[in-house]
């Protein structure tokens, strides 16, 4: 009705209003679940995507949580394995002061000193520092890459670790299966011909299945070398800029 959604996250209001719909046998819910793929959130994503154009971020001004000076770019490092798949996702604030790099830290970290999200962030329309963000741009990349290469680092030896395993193991089963093959073909009561043909098909089947599951292990669960990074957005104090 007038162009209006009502949408909500609340279970119960949800099912109040299916009940509600279904004592009027024309009625519709006139309140629908808001999720993540809801097409209203996915339009709302899609027009604030649409905001900014490539190779673009926006700068906010947050009144309190910096310092004077103070300039934060939120960064989202990702390294996958080889088969696209992220692996590696990391959210993080590269911290300026003055023009200078001032320390990393981690996004969880960065919303609790800044409270970010957690009241409107009014749009006054001033002008801002875009000039010196630029410059300061280049740095920012460069300290957050080297951040997520450590991070990428540190997971590598926990999951080879777990790969090594998984190879090992692997081996076992395939000897495993070779041994049952072998004790089939004892009791069996075929010519030696055949036996031997039978023998040398099954291997085939067998290494093939195992070298084809090895492959995907390692795809899997092997990173590649460098990160994919994206700058979210750019936080400057309120206080300090004009």
């Amino acid at each position: 009705e007038q162009g209006q959604f009502i949408l909500t996250d609340d279970i119960e209001v949800i099912k109040q209003e299916i009940a509600r719909s279904r004592e009027d046998e024309n009625a519709w819910p006139k309140i629908h679940y808001l999720w993540p793929q809801h097409p209203i959130a996915e339009w709302v994503g899609d027009r604030m995507l649409a905001a900014f154009g490539r190779h673009t971020a926006p700068v906010i001004e947050l009144p309190e949580g910096l310092s004077n000076g103070e300039s934060v770019f939120i960064i989202n490092g990702m390294v996958p394995n080889r088969k696209s798949h992220p692996l590696v996702n990391e959210w993080l604030g590269v911290s300026f002061k003055d023009d200078t790099f001032h320390r990393i830290e981690p996004f969880a970290d960065l919303l609790n000193r800044t409270g970010l999200g957690a009241q409107p962030i009014p749009n006054r329309g001033k002008s801002l520092p875009l000039e010196r963000l630029q410059k300061q741009l280049p740095a920012a990349v460069t300290k957050a890459h080297a951040w997520v290469i450590e991070k990428r680092d540190a997971f590598e030896q926990q999951i080879n670790q777990k790969l090594d395993e998984q190879l090992t193991e692997l081996d076992r089963l395939r000897e495993r299966q070779m041994q049952q093959l072998e004790l089939s073909l004892q009791g069996s009561r075929q010519q030696e011909g055949a036996k031997a043909h039978l023998r040398a098909t099954r291997e085939q089947d067998i290494n093939t299945l195992f070298d084809q599951y090895i492959q995907w292990v390692e795809e899997t669960m092997t990173t590649e070398r460098q990160p994919w990074l994206q700058v979210i957005c750019v936080l400057i104090s309120a206080q300090g800029d004009s």
